[in-house]
């Protein structure tokens, strides 16, 4: 699950990753921009093991790091859309018995287009889990 708002610079960061595994074959990866509740019930109907939410965290780290969390350690108040995610990942836990891991990259800015460390993040992130996702489809 790709979250976030691409008008918003790096907050675009999730949606980026998710969106560039689909066109890499992914079809299990959901850009699901500011409203990941919209495809909560598509994703719970696979049953999924693990379900990744991707999303620009403010860790204190440097611009561009990826880190996974915990979804608890996120919805504690470090990522920019804790409103809505601490309930998805609650629904997906419960009704399709998934793990929920966040993987957030440190943004630069959240005005204008994504930032180039952040980018770069895009990147790597894509095609280190088009490696070891794809391949497990």
């Amino acid at each position: 699950m790709g979250v976030g708002n691409p008008a918003r610079g790096d907050d675009g960061c999730g949606v980026a990753v998710a969106a560039k595994l689909k066109e890499k074959g992914m079809e299990l990866s959901f850009p699901c921009g500011e409203n990941p509740e919209n495809y909560l019930g598509k994703i719970a109907a696979f049953k999924p093991e693990l379900v990744l939410i991707i999303d620009a965290v403010d860790f204190g780290g440097k611009a561009g790091e990826i880190k996974t969390f915990e979804s608890e350690e996120v919805f504690q108040g470090i990522s920019t859309h804790t409103a809505g995610l601490d309930l998805s990942a609650e629904f997906l836990r419960s009704s399709a018995g998934s793990k929920v891991k966040v993987i957030g990259i440190q943004p630069r800015s959240l005005n204008g287009r994504i930032s180039l460390p952040v980018g770069k993040s895009i990147k790597r992130l894509t095609e280190e889990l088009a490696e070891k996702l794809c391949m497990s489809q």
